[in-house]
Formats: C-alpha cells, sequence, structure tokens
C-alpha cells in the first residue's frame, strides 16, 4: 500500500472501522536494510487500501498480533514489543477514535529473549471490560497468565497465572456473560495438551479442562476461540497422521468449571 519494498508482512489482526476495517499487522519494509520489524495499521475500505500508520518501530518478528473494537469506537492492540537488549514483552495500544492512544505493558516481565519466541498475545472484550493472555518465560520460567481490565484497556490488574508447568503458550481468549475463556497449550508427558479455563470478572479462575492431546511440535499451530451464542466454539490443529486435519469442539459455557 505503500511501494513498500520486497519483505515479509503479515500476522494480521483486524476490527471493524467505519464501512471498513481497520488492520494491524507485522511489516519488514525496515528489514531489508538490516532494520527492526514495524507493527503498523492501515484501513481497507471497498477494494481500497490506505496508507499504513507506523505503531511501534520495533517489534518481534514472528509473534501474532491480536485486535478488539472497543465499546466506543477505536480497538485494542496486544502485540509483542522488542525493546533494545531484546526484551520481548507483551503490550497492549489502545487506539481511540476521538481521544490520545496509549499503551500499557501488563506484568512487565522484561523477558530477555534473543529470538522471536513465535508467541502472540490474545484479547477479548466485553464492554468496557476486557483481558489479555500471553505466555512468557522470563527467569527461565515458562507460563501462561492473563490480566483484566475494566476501563478499556488503560489499566490491567497484575498477572494471574494459569499455567506453570512448562506449557508451550499458543494463547487464545473468548468473552463469556460473566467473564472470559482462555485456552492455550500445556504440557502433557512428551506432547501438548489443549486447556481451556474460565474466569470472572474479578480474575479468579477456574480449574482448566482438558480438550485434546496434540503433538507439541510447531505444526500444531495455534488454537482458537470464538463465541456463539451459549457455546465456545475450540478449534486447533492436529498434523498427525499425516496431512493432519483442522479438529473443531462445540463447548458449552457451562463444561467450564467456575471458579
Amino acid at each position: 500500500n505503500d511501494a513498500t519494498p520486497a519483505a515479509e508482512y503479515g500476522f494480521v489482526s483486524a476490527v471493524a472501522e467505519g464501512p471498513g476495517a481497520r488492520l494491524f499487522y507485522l511489516d519488514g519494509r525496515a528489514t531489508p536494510a538490516a532494520g527492526a520489524m514495524q507493527l503498523r495499521t492501515a484501513v481497507v475500505e471497498g477494494g481500497r487500501l490506505s496508507a499504513s500508520a507506523l505503531l511501534d518501530d520495533a517489534v518481534c518478528d514472528c509473534c501474532p498480533t491480536a485486535a478488539v473494537a472497543l465499546a466506543g469506537g477505536g480497538a485494542l492492540v496486544g502485540y509483542r514489543d522488542r525493546e533494545p537488549g531484546e526484551i520481548r514483552d507483551v503490550r497492549v495500544l489502545r487506539r481511540p477514535l476521538a481521544g490520545e492512544p496509549s499503551a500499557a505493558t501488563p506484568g512487565a516481565e522484561r523477558w530477555e529473549m534473543p529470538g522471536c519466541p513465535v508467541n502472540g498475545p490474545a484479547l477479548a472484550v466485553a464492554g468496557e471490560r476486557s483481558a489479555i493472555a500471553w505466555f512468557s518465560a522470563a527467569g527461565e520460567r515458562p507460563r501462561v497468565a492473563v490480566a483484566l481490565s475494566a476501563d478499556e484497556g488503560r489499566r490491567f490488574t497484575p498477572p494471574l497465572e494459569l499455567d506453570a508447568a512448562q506449557p508451550l503458550g499458543r494463547v487464545a481468549a473468548a468473552s463469556l456473560p460473566d467473564g472470559f475463556a482462555v485456552a492455550w497449550l500445556g504440557r502433557a508427558g512428551n506432547g501438548a495438551e489443549l486447556r481451556v479455563a474460565r474466569l470472572d470478572f474479578a480474575g479468579r479462575s477456574g480449574a482448566p479442562l482438558a480438550l485434546a492431546r496434540p503433538p507439541a511440535g510447531r505444526a500444531t499451530g495455534m488454537p482458537r476461540l470464538a463465541r456463539l451464542g451459549d457455546r465456545l466454539i475450540v478449534a486447533w490443529t492436529e498434523p498427525e497422521p499425516a496431512p493432519g486435519r483442522v479438529a473443531v469442539a462445540a463447548l458449552p459455557f457451562e463444561a467450564l468449571p467456575r471458579p
């Protein structure tokens, strides 16, 4: 959209904006000259793509982004930042349609990671409440955590750890009528275990529900959650036996243990 050079672009998330959609994505225009991957945004409407705007000039090269719409318009955007010294904490950018943008770093763990962990955050929103879930291995202690906000992402609670038993991460999130659901890949022997936990708006978590045991490798991909009526739709990849398949489960809210 800006006569950008040949490079890597992707990991797109989007929210509705007017008659079109606002895209948030990783932009590699600076990488051919040894620059960092960037986070940029653009609007697509009626087959036309606007010029992009820079949001962050140094982010992780291959961690997915996440975006949800704010109740009053605009978006919350979650991504993995990249600071000097290879600090790769998750950040949340709040971009209202009116007013100044702001940013938060839930947890502020100062995870020093010399390579991309391929593990982006997940966001869910319920009115003015929102939740961000992420993976970190700061201090050589892998874990999945979640933080909540009651003011459209301006401030977040201290992190609640959902899994600190060597999880793989790869999180997903969705809203519930009385809270949020978070899915991730935990560890089970030499493989992975797809787990889903329910949280209330106070940040209390129920016991995770185990849904499947896919392999632990990268081919298992990242699970996805979506709310449909009184159910959660959970999708994940089962790469074995070849050629693999996408598995889908419909999970009633009440199947998830309450806090």
